[in-house]
């Protein structure tokens, strides 16, 4: 490690903080515990209710499945399940990134998300 100064604001590298005109990049997320519950919320609302209507046509409804039919239905089985584990994030953002939920629960939640995410690519043709 250099022991002299650094090239900006005649500080050392490894305390330097900002740029030469003394700026130093914060970012203020205050508006996440607002817009995030929302957002989320509506996402989750709409989600279930209309991925349920889907579920119920594809699986009550429909009497032939061809490629797309079979598509669809897993399409919609992994938004359900997204949506299902969104209230979990409306109350975490709502209580200031509080999660006073167990840590299996936790790690559940994000399993999920990720194989929602998983069965998402998995399923694009």
């Amino acid at each position: 490690m250099a022991t002299g100064l650094g090239l900006w604001n005649g500080t050392n590298n490894d305390t330097w903080d900002g740029d030469e005109l003394g700026y130093k990049c914060r970012f203020n997320e205050d508006f996440k515990y607002v817009l995030l519950p929302v957002s989320y919320g509506v996402v989750c609302v709409l989600g279930l209710i209309l991925n349920v209507a889907v579920l119920y046509v594809f699986l009550c409804r429909l009497k032939t499945w061809n490629a797309s039919t079979t598509y669809m239905f897993h399409l919609a089985v992994s938004d359900a399940l997204y949506a299902a584990s969104l209230p979990l994030l409306v109350y975490y953002y709502a209580h200031g990134d509080h999660w006073p939920f167990s840590t299996v629960l936790c790690k559940l939640k994000f399993l999920i998300a990720w194989l929602v995410w998983l069965s998402g690519l998995s399923i694009l043709p």
